[in-house]
């Protein structure tokens, strides 16, 4: 198994206990969860991400016939969750502008609630949408992959300090962390007049056939829909000038 981290990484990887159960071969399977909002009846979408937390547990084992003392990662069946927003009011003419981005990396501290699978479908975003997500799709990883898919998500939230409808959106934050991660380019934009943008329909598409993902919830028909009929067109034709968005 070959890992590239740099020296501080490794160092930090190997005091959690999280390097020395990847290198031993006993690293527990553990997740990756997209949380998907899909495009529909004048709803834009949204699309997060979340991952798995741990605790560290001592215990005694053999190795190589001497008893050693080894820090290994458990789920604590808790997660981290990460997500992208724009400001909370855009005029039509600003959508291909580099805006003011809100990122959130939640819970913010322990003192709140604890996320969990359950959290998001059933109750929502605990910031924002406060119903069921549409969709939730689970990649499998490993002990050492969650820790640095954290390092990644927070590493982009400084490096992109704005927000772009077009070119920069919810969607396409959760693609830069999954590249960075897994070496994948996925695909999930569509043409939206006069541009291609990332939607949550097509992104949703686009992992469940590109990459080896267990779903979890599977979206309603609307999915197959085109961003320009649930979003752009519903509101025109049925004045559906919606906010769905709590003051996060």
């Amino acid at each position: 198994m070959k890992l590239a981290y740099n020296p501080f990484v490794l160092a930090t990887l190997c005091f959690l206990g999280l390097f020395t159960s990847a290198v031993r071969g006993v690293a527990k399977a553990n997740d990756v969860y997209l949380i998907i909002y899909t495009t529909k009846a004048g709803y834009t979408g949204h699309v997060g991400v979340a991952v798995d937390n741990y605790k560290i547990v001592v215990k005694d084992t053999v190795i190589d016939g001497k008893r050693e003392v080894v820090y290994d990662s458990v789920k604590n069946h808790t997660l981290t969750y990460y997500d992208l927003w724009g400001p909370a009011d855009i005029r039509l003419d600003q959508h291909d502008e580099d805006l003011a981005c809100r990122y959130y990396k939640l819970p913010r501290s322990s003192a709140e609630e604890s996320l969990t699978v359950d959290y998001f479908l059933t109750r929502g975003l605990p910031h924002s949408y406060d119903y069921p997500c549409d969709a939730m799709v689970r990649i499998q990883t490993s002990a050492v992959d969650d820790f640095r898919f954290k390092v990644i998500a927070e590493d982009i939230q400084q490096e992109k300090n704005y927000f772009n409808s077009r070119e920069y959106n919810c969607t396409d934050y959760v693609i830069l962390c999954l590249k960075r991660l897994l070496g994948v380019d996925l695909k999930a934009s569509e043409y939206i007049p006069f541009s291609w943008s990332s939607t949550p329909n097509k992104f949703y598409k686009e992992v469940v056939s590109s990459l080896k993902a267990e779903i979890i919830r599977k979206p309603g028909p609307e999915v197959d829909r085109s961003f320009f009929k649930e979003r752009v067109f519903n509101t025109v034709l049925f004045n559906q000038f919606i906010n769905h968005e709590k003051n996060n």
